[in-house]
């Protein structure tokens, strides 16, 4: 159950960081005056960069537990909070953010 919540705590916080990566990968776009074609969205850059950063974020410090038993069923609920430090996140959204970008206009220049 453990292992879940904390998969659960680690995707909850990468949607919680879509904002960055967009406005990141916008910028990006902006400074090296690139564009995306019709056939890459920018939705479809971001989502590639949620995906290499769920494989990249470390597991983070756990900072609280908290387990109750639900009265009806028997079973546990897990709540979970975990930790990360600010600038090695906003650190791996950017290289994240630009590998995506990268392979997405690699692919429309092939």
């Amino acid at each position: 159950a453990q292992l879940a919540t904390m998969r659960g705590v680690k995707s909850n916080a990468i949607d919680q960081l879509e904002s960055e990566i967009t406005k990141i990968i916008e910028e990006k776009l902006g400074s090296e005056q690139k564009s995306l074609d019709k056939a890459v969205s920018k939705d479809m850059v971001v989502s590639k960069s949620k995906e290499i950063i769920s494989n990249r974020l470390p597991r983070g410090i756990k900072i609280v537990s908290v387990y109750r038993e639900l009265p009806k069923t028997k079973n546990v609920e897990v709540r979970m909070m975990l930790a990360y430090n600010y600038n090695g996140v906003m650190n791996m959204l950017e290289e994240a953010a630009r590998e995506a970008l990268d392979k997405a206009i690699d692919e429309l220049t092939k």
